[in-house]
């Protein structure tokens, strides 16, 4: 069974509506009569309490949507397309819209917690990871730290409150929820390998983590490992699915949130300790990746 926060009220049939768009045209009053869900305009939070949510039994059903499971346990069991996949607990569970699946009625009460992302959206912002749409079929990722829980309790804590501010903080913490998945689906950048093209590699990406502070550009990099800038745009591309450029900014944009976690400096002095040539432009990126600006990061922070 999904738990869910049902919104009263007048945003009542807005919330019958999401749902509708991301699980199923057919959900309505009585389908979640006894179910609560956390819900923002483009993703749908759903945990589990004492019972199976029949619809989530219903044989071969699809979502119009990306689902996302994080098993609580290892007793939930899912049929997709045929074959039988147990969940495992502290990774994460992928399958892509319309696949046909359903889950397994046990007589222990499901422990999970469900992301359902509008699938445009989670395509748009995959486009950032990996130029290639990728097909989930019930792969699992492995979870390396608590920061999507973190996000999800966030999120659904800020769903209790009925402002615009919290929906405001609401649609941020949405945001975050779905890059987070992204960087465990593909990561950003790999250390482990030994041949020659990643020791090239990881040679750039040490530079540019220690460096990033700096005016770095492709022909500094090129000067560093002795290749062209087309080779080593080739080979970003290649290995991480982003340009040199690209991961600059990531990097750039990481370090200005621990800056702006620490309220020790102005956004002008954050935007130039790391590497941004203006306020303005480091407000125009964090914006892009974060859908929110330094500032309004910081006052959601604060509270």
């Amino acid at each position: 069974m999904y738990i869910v926060v049902i919104q009263r009220g007048n945003k009542y049939p807005n919330m019958i509506k999401t749902l509708q768009n991301l699980i199923s045209p057919t959900i309505n009053k009585e389908t979640i009569s006894k179910i609560e869900c956390y819900i923002s305009k483009n993703i749908a939070i759903v945990l589990p309490i004492n019972d199976n949510f029949k619809y989530a039994n219903t044989k071969q059903h699809t979502h119009p949507s990306y689902m996302f499971i994080l098993p609580l346990d290892e007793f939930t069991t899912l049929n997709i397309q045929g074959k039988d996949y147990q969940t495992t607990e502290q990774t994460l569970f992928c399958l892509s819209p319309d696949i046909k699946h359903h889950e397994l009625k046990s007589y222990i009460p499901p422990k999970y917690c469900t992301v359902f992302i509008e699938a445009t959206v989670f395509e748009d912002l995959m486009k950032e990871y990996n130029p290639i749409k990728k097909h989930f079929i019930g792969e699992e990722y492995k979870l390396l730290n608590n920061k999507l829980n973190y996000f999800i309790k966030e999120f659904i804590s800020e769903s209790k409150n009925d402002s615009t501010v919290s929906n405001s903080i609401k649609e941020l913490y949405s945001k975050l929820i779905i890059h987070h998945i992204l960087k465990m689906i593909f990561p950003i950048k790999e250390k482990i390998n030994t041949n020659t093209t990643h020791k090239t590699l990881n040679k750039l990406l040490l530079y540019i983590d220690t460096h990033y502070n700096e005016d770095i550009s492709l022909n500094e990099l090129s000067n560093i490992v002795k290749l062209s800038s087309t080779h080593i745009n080739r080979l970003f591309q290649s290995e991480l699915k982003i340009s040199p450029t690209q991961y600059l900014i990531q990097v750039r944009l990481e370090q200005a949130k621990k800056l702006l976690l620490s309220s020790e400096f102005t956004i002008t002095q954050i935007a130039s300790k790391c590497g941004f040539n203006s306020s303005a432009y480091f407000s125009k990126m964090f914006k892009k990746y974060y859908n929110a600006t330094p500032k309004e990061f910081v006052k959601f922070l604060n509270g």
